[in-house]
């Protein structure tokens, strides 16, 4: 009787502390907040792009996959100002055209071991060499978006208040920065807010991202991507994590 007692009592613990979480609003997104100065950011990426097709000269049998791994470590200098260096960048890319298939090529990042100072103004962040003397050639330029990311993604939440289970569009900032686009874009770009847990010591909110998009190239061709994310953010931070 008292266990049975005992289990009812969890239970309703459980349902109050969920139902409670749903009801309260959380503010993911402060602009213009920063880490305290001084903090390390360790930043680990893996993107695997996987199953990829693509149609030339109306052959179907093309495509591929592309790993890529990246180790950054970036220091909060100020408020607006971050120091980002890429410790380690490689890419494997694995490619059949026309049935036939190609060599694995690997690279390695083109602004490894370059260090980085990042300046915002006006809620916007701007990379550039620390080296003021240092120039970056095209392609450099081209990837200095891709290690910036999360700093640059992060001012892209609203400030609107979130409810634990809700769903809302994010609208196309996160593709436009996805695929470095910023006309001829057409999809979907959905978050929801799973639940509120503790995590490395801090509250943060776990978010799914679920998306979809096109994107109109040059000459006709097309690019299409699918994908889904986990983020656990910093209520107190306003950091992914």
């Amino acid at each position: 009787m008292f266990a049975k007692y005992f289990m009812t009592a969890a239970l309703l613990g459980l349902s109050v502390c969920a139902q409670a979480q749903a009801e309260e609003k959380y503010v993911l997104y402060k602009k213009g907040s920063s880490l305290p100065v001084g903090t390390k950011i360790v930043t680990k990426t893996r993107v695997n792009t996987e199953n990829m097709k693509m149609k030339l000269a109306d052959k179907i049998d093309n495509g591929g996959s592309i790993l890529t791994q990246d180790l950054s470590e970036a220091l909060q200098l100020g408020k607006d100002r971050i120091q980002l260096e890429v410790k380690e960048s490689a890419t494997v890319t694995k490619m059949k055209i026309g049935g036939k298939v190609l060599p694995e090529q690997k690279k390695q990042g083109e602004l490894l071991k370059i260090k980085l100072l990042g300046v915002r103004k006006d809620g916007k962040w701007d990379f550039k060499p620390a080296n003021a003397s240092l120039q970056l050639s095209p392609k450099q330029q081209q990837q200095l978006g891709n290690v910036s990311f999360g700093f640059v993604l992060n001012d892209c939440y609203s400030e609107v208040p979130r409810s634990v289970g809700e769903t809302w569009d994010d609208g196309h900032g996160y593709l436009k920065l996805l695929t470095g686009v910023d006309q001829g874009l057409q999809g979907e770009n959905k978050v929801t807010f799973d639940e509120v847990v503790d995590y490395q010591g801090q509250q943060c909110a776990v978010l799914t991202r679920k998306f979809h998009v096109t994107v109109r190239l040059d000459q006709g061709y097309s690019m299409k991507m699918t994908g889904e994310e986990t983020t656990i953010r910093s209520l107190s931070q306003f950091f992914d994590l």
